[in-house]
């Protein structure tokens, strides 16, 4: 419908050089904006809608054009104008497809065909251009149909209610669980006080060694208590330590290695080779280059050190010859 209101306009109306072939109406389907990337290869593309809709658009710009222009004026639309209109009536498409799509919680439809026909007149006449213009010019790859005013203004008040609701609700359940594990927490300190202060009590009745004995456990319990909820975390985070294969140590000390980095910490390492029972050149190859990969990732907020055995060799006089590679290491 579109292409034959079109070819009765203008000088397609007088010349068939103008005009849109009936039998190829869909040349531009499929073409988009250059240098487009992202969620705007989509946007950009154009489809049979969006064609329509563009083609409406430079229909309504004739007939005002025309009506001002008087009707000996020969009009042409200049090349730029129409690319940015394509532009344009691309987004806008986009815009009104995503509305058709969108569903509330109850996956029944936000919009009326009512509502989005409403829209597509607004937009040939004129409405939105201004909004869409900046955005077809930036395109900001975190663009959301959403945050539109064609999206907001025509969202139904029941919509946005429900939405509010579902979304505060959400946040209540998710504050009301932290409230209740904070709760738990008190809880558990609290019955750990009042099961020291009932074992003290039972010791000044008592007076028995075994109620000692049970005072002092009870009293242990509430340190243990209080004291891990106090510096599990600080240790965590400033006393890390991994022991075991050094196959199994790397993934672990690099990321160790990059929390204290983002956190602008201190590295202090402690490679105890008495562990090894016998120290290997390559074992002592691969803690070196271990040690020196960690170190260089903050070598003004670190440090390493090492402990070595110095054990006679059987093959040469003095202390063992492994040992005497760390003087190729003193820069670490």
């Amino acid at each position: 419908m579109a292409i034959s209101e079109f070819n009765g306009f203008g000088l397609a109306a007088t010349s068939t050089k103008y005009r849109i072939d009936k039998n190829q109406s869909n040349l531009m389907f499929g073409f988009k904006a250059k240098n487009t990337e992202g969620i705007w290869v989509d946007i950009m593309t154009v489809s049979p809608a969006k064609q329509h809709l563009f083609i409406q658009r430079v229909l309504f710009m004739y007939d005002i054009t025309k009506q001002s222009a008087g009707k000996a004026q020969v009009l042409r639309i200049s090349l730029d104008r129409w690319i940015a209109e394509c532009d344009i009536a691309c987004l806008c498409g986009f815009i009104l497809e995503e509305m058709e799509r969108f569903r509330d919680p109850k996956n029944l439809t936000v919009f009326s065909k009512e509502t989005l026909g409403v829209l597509m007149s607004r937009f040939i006449e004129g409405d939105f251009h201004e909004e869409l213009r900046p955005m077809v010019e930036v395109m900001d790859p975190t663009f959301k149909a959403e945050q539109t005013s064609m999206w907001v203004e025509s969202l139904p008040k029941e919509a946005i209610s429900e939405t509010a609701l579902v979304e505060a609700d959400e946040k209540i359940d998710a504050m009301t669980a932290a409230h209740n594990k904070l709760e738990f927490e008190s809880d558990s300190l609290a019955l750990a006080r009042d099961a020291a202060q009932l074992a003290r009590l039972l010791s000044e009745e008592s007076k028995s060694e075994r109620a000692a004995r049970i005072a002092k456990v009870c009293h242990l319990r509430q340190e243990n208590a209080l004291g891990s909820s106090l510096t599990s975390k600080f240790m965590r985070g400033k006393c890390h330590h991994r022991s075991g294969p050094l196959s199994d140590l790397q993934d672990g000390l690099n990321k160790f290695v990059t929390q204290l980095k983002d956190d602008n910490g201190c590295l202090v390492m402690w490679v105890d080779y008495m562990k090894l029972g016998r120290l290997t050149t390559q074992d002592l190859n691969s803690t070196i280059e271990l040690t020196k990969k960690a170190l260089a990732a903050m070598p003004e907020r670190s440090c390493c050190f090492a402990i070595s055995p110095q054990l006679t060799s059987e093959r040469r006089s003095g202390l063992r010859a492994e040992w005497r590679i760390c003087d190729d290491y003193k820069s670490l």
